[in-house]
Parts: structure tokens; C-alpha cells; sequence
């Protein structure tokens, strides 16, 4: 599975016997990963060495296992962190412009799994990663895909410096259309997203321009646990004013947060106490 170190990669590419092979041999990697039990066992063989060696090829056949499988396999911190420091980063962004929607999906996906970490974040904000993301939103017949980008961007928007950019790019403009009429997942990946930008106050004009919180007191009607705490910390950085009051009484918003208050789960029934107190109901 390896390349040698004196092979040259650009007569390799043109070799479609050894073309073939590798990209045989990374569908099977992509099989197994989704093994928790191979998982353990290809991370001790040095997976992510030998993928960061396949990725440099830039072939596309090869490309899309051998990232389907850097996907599957950063669900895990010790396979994040090796993707982060193995100079993988810059790749994935890179692809992010593919005309590949299925490569892209992968990349995204795997970016969204990766910045739970600080460096991820800060790689790709240094490779140029935040504009295709930005870009890529318009895709939306696409869910999968969708998905992966929606997460992409939440994860790394937690980092400030990513947000002030942005900012600057309109992104809530493009994601509060997400709010409605999506997979419930591609919406849970929006509000989270909306949430941390919503920490920039110039967001926050963004977001209510676009029409965005009367979405957000619709999704109180919701019963998935991370969507309704993912609202409640966009609303936590929305200054409590007359206009959030009179949106939760107009779309039956103090009747949900009232049911949210029975709900089974601790952090929504704290996040329904949260938003009663902060819009003074």
C-alpha cells in the first residue's frame, strides 16, 4: 500500500497498472474502516501515513476512497489529530473545488469531523478552506453533501477568527435559508453554525435581516436534543429585545418552551429555562 520513497509520483500517475491498484487496494481500506475493530487495527499500521502518501497523487479514482476513508476514520480524536499534523489539511481544502461532488462530500465531512480540533480550524482558514465552503452552500439538491458542508462550517466556525471572515463573506445570509425545509441533520449543522457566528454582533443583523429568528422560534416545535440546544445558543447571543418576545408569541413560542420544560433530556429542559428567563416570559 505504500509508495516507495524513489518512485516519482508523476510516473506513477501514468502507470494505469498501478493506478488500478491502489485505487483496489483504497476501496478495500474504505470497506474496513467502517470497522470500529479494523479501525483500532489500521491506526497501529500506520494508515494515516500511508494515505498522506496517496493523497499527493491527486488522482481522482484513488482520491475519493482514500478520503471516504480519512472520513470515516476522523469520527476518532487519535485519527484527527494524526490527519491534522500529517499535512492532510491542506488536501482537503484544496479539494473542496473540485467539480467532484462526491469527493467534496468526503472532504467536507471529513473537515467537520477534524476541527473539533484548534489546529484543524487554524489549517484550514490558512489553506483557503473557508470560501469554497461559503461557496458550496448553493448546492442544496445535493443532502449529503450539503451535510458534510453545513458541519464543515460549524465546527470551524467556533474559531473567531474564522467567523470575522464570514462575516465578511455573508455567510448567515446563505445559511438562513437552511433553516426550513431541510434534513432535519443539515439543520441541526445550520443552527449551529448560525450560532457561533451569531457571537459577532454584525452577525447578529445578518441573521435578523434574513429572516432568521422567526426560523428559529419555528424550530422550537422540534424534538431532537442538539437542534433545540443548538437554537437556544443562537438566542443566548441575540440581546433580549421586544422583537424575540413578540416572535415567540406570534409563532406559539412560549407554549413550546413550556413543553420543552417536561422534556426527558437535562440540557433542553435547561436550555427552555435559559430562553423563558432571557426573553422574560
Amino acid at each position: 500500500m505504500n509508495i516507495p520513497p524513489n518512485i516519482n509520483i508523476d510516473d506513477l500517475k501514468e502507470d494505469k497498472q498501478a493506478v488500478e491498484l491502489l485505487r483496489c487496494a483504497a476501496l478495500g481500506l474504505c470497506s474496513l474502516s467502517k470497522s470500529k475493530k479494523n479501525k483500532r487495527k489500521m491506526k497501529s499500521s500506520g494508515l494515516i501515513h500511508h494515505l498522506s502518501k496517496l493523497i499527493t497523487l491527486e488522482v481522482e479514482a484513488i482520491l475519493v476512497p482514500v478520503v471516504a476513508t480519512l472520513s470515516e476514520c476522523s469520527v476518532d480524536p487519535e485519527y484527527r489529530t494524526a490527519i491534522c499534523e500529517g499535512g492532510i489539511i491542506q488536501y482537503l481544502s484544496k479539494f473542496l473545488e473540485s467539480e467532484n461532488q462526491e469527493l467534496v462530500s468526503h472532504c467536507a465531512k471529513a473537515i467537520f469531523h477534524c476541527a473539533e480540533d484548534v489546529l484543524c480550524r487554524t489549517l484550514i482558514r490558512q489553506h483557503d478552506g473557508l470560501e469554497p465552503l461559503v461557496r458550496l452552500i448553493k448546492f442544496t439538491e445535493n443532502v449529503y453533501m450539503l451535510e458534510g458542508v453545513t458541519g464543515a462550517i460549524w465546527k470551524v466556525a467556533i474559531d473567531e477568527e474564522n467567523c470575522q471572515i464570514f462575516k465578511s463573506l455573508k455567510l448567515c445570509e446563505s445559511l438562513v435559508p437552511l433553516l426550513h425545509n431541510q434534513p432535519e441533520e443539515v439543520m441541526i449543522n445550520v443552527a449551529g453554525s448560525i450560532a457561533e457566528c451569531a457571537k459577532i454582533p454584525e452577525n447578529i443583523e445578518q441573521i435578523r435581516k434574513a429572516g432568521g429568528l422567526t426560523h428559529l422560534v419555528n424550530l422550537l416545535s422540534g424534538t431532537n436534543p442538539t437542534l433545540l440546544i443548538n437554537v437556544r445558543m443562537l438566542l443566548e447571543n441575540v440581546p433580549p429585545n421586544q422583537t424575540v418576545h413578540q416572535l415567540l408569541t406570534k409563532y406559539d413560542g412560549v407554549r413550546l418552551l413550556w413543553s420543552l420544560l417536561k422534556s426527558p433530556n437535562p440540557q433542553v429542559q435547561s436550555s427552555a429555562a435559559w430562553l423563558s428567563v432571557h426573553v422574560s416570559i
